[in-house]
């Protein structure tokens, strides 16, 4: 868990990034603000590659919701990248009376029920289905 500030009464920005990334694309963004920040990390990152093929939506939910639930900061607004929005998502319906807000960057955001692919073009859908 990187974090950047966690003092005063301020809104912080919490950052989750996409699929095949890690918290470092944001490390130039938080730089600039005064806002606290926290930069959020997925379990097993850079560990054992069996071990992380176990790994569930709700493990990638609970860690992060672990990591924001032991920030200090009292409000705070989620910022999500790509594939990283369902997690922040999920993530983000268990700490509703501290979430201020909710900002999806290029972030895969399906409706009620849907699915990553449900949010695709038909033709992407399929494709994707077959290679999944």
């Amino acid at each position: 868990m990187n974090v950047k500030q966690q003092s005063g009464d301020r809104i912080g920005l919490v950052f989750i990034y996409g699929a095949g990334l890690n918290r470092g694309i944001w490390e130039q963004v938080v730089e600039g603000l005064e806002n606290p920040c926290l930069l959020v990390d997925f379990p097993l990152r850079g560990g054992n590659n069996e071990t992380a093929q176990g790994l569930s939506l709700d493990h990638y939910t609970a860690y992060i919701r672990e990591q924001i639930e032991e920030w200090e900061v009292k409000k705070f607004i989620i910022v999500a990248h790509s594939l990283g929005g369902i997690p922040a998502l999920k993530a983000a319906a268990g700490l509703s009376g501290r979430l201020a807000g909710f900002a999806a960057v290029g972030a895969a955001i399906p409706g009620n029920g849907g699915s990553f692919l449900s949010i695709l073009p038909f033709p992407k859908r399929l494709l994707m289905s077959i290679l999944l």
